[in-house]
């Protein structure tokens, strides 16, 4: 399933606005309204929506559901960087 950042959602209905994404959904995928794709808000949270409007403008979709993933990695992982000599530091950094 294709999964589409959703520029406002807002109840059950969810906008995409951007130029770029609007142009890939429309003609490179050729999606058309009535399909299912997979969105979200960049907060933490996913949807199952539909495509309802598709213009040159904005996509409009209707939220189907919410989708609980957490994709989070469960283990912590710290990196360390050692002192290396010379200038190299300033590369590293």
């Amino acid at each position: 399933m294709d999964r589409f950042f959703a520029d406002k959602i807002q109840g059950d209905l969810a906008f995409i606005d951007s130029e770029e994404e609007i142009k890939h959904i429309s003609r490179t995928l050729r999606m058309q309204e009535g399909d299912v794709v997979e969105i979200f808000d960049g907060k933490g949270k996913e949807y199952i929506a539909r495509l309802d409007q598709i213009d040159k403008k904005s996509i409009q979709l209707k939220v189907m559901e919410e989708v609980k993933i957490n994709r989070e990695l469960k283990t912590f992982i710290t990196v360390y960087q050692g002192i290396p000599k010379a200038q190299k530091m300033e590369l590293i950094v």
